[in-house]
């Protein structure tokens, strides 16, 4: 059966690390919107913000490629839009995906203290934000999912 895993925890919480330790991601297609601006020949950390309507357009292109192929699947993401995020697993669900929902969780000061030493930086308030409510979308989501997996990262 195809896999696909959908992360979801706040900016600095370690979800590319996570995953590198716990899982063996050969032969997936990861998507990552972060990483897609990178793309952008005026990409700057300074300013990640400029591209990212252009990469969430392109996030969603490469997941229908991705599903097109039957790839084994990761999406990145924090995972608090639970709209969006129950609207992926079903259809990745009907096209025959077996979805696990990766919840990386940490404290709120641990993902202010590791936002501040990275080279771009998510506003804290964005991450204030998630924060209140990234526990209750993970509550809703898990049921929805095939495997709903915790991992504590502080």
């Amino acid at each position: 059966m195809k896999t696909a895993i959908l992360t979801m925890g706040l900016p600095g919480s370690g979800k590319s690390w996570v995953l590198e330790k716990n899982y063996n991601l050969e032969g997936f297609t990861v998507i990552d919107p972060d990483e897609i601006k990178k793309e952008q020949i005026d990409y700057s950390d300074e300013s990640p913000s400029v591209h990212h309507n252009w990469s969430k357009k392109e996030a969603k292109m490469r997941i229908a490629l991705a599903v097109y192929n039957n790839d084994n699947l990761v999406i990145d993401g924090t995972g608090t839009n639970v709209e969006k995020m129950a609207k992926n697993i079903s259809e990745l669900q009907a096209s025959g995906y077996e979805v696990e929902l990766l919840y990386v969780k940490v404290k709120l000061e641990t993902a202010i203290q590791r936002n501040e030493a990275r080279p771009r930086t998510v506003p804290i308030e964005i991450i204030k934000e998630k924060f209140e409510t990234i526990s209750y979308a993970f509550e809703i989501l898990a049921g929805l999912a095939d495997i709903a997996t915790i991992i504590n990262n502080d």
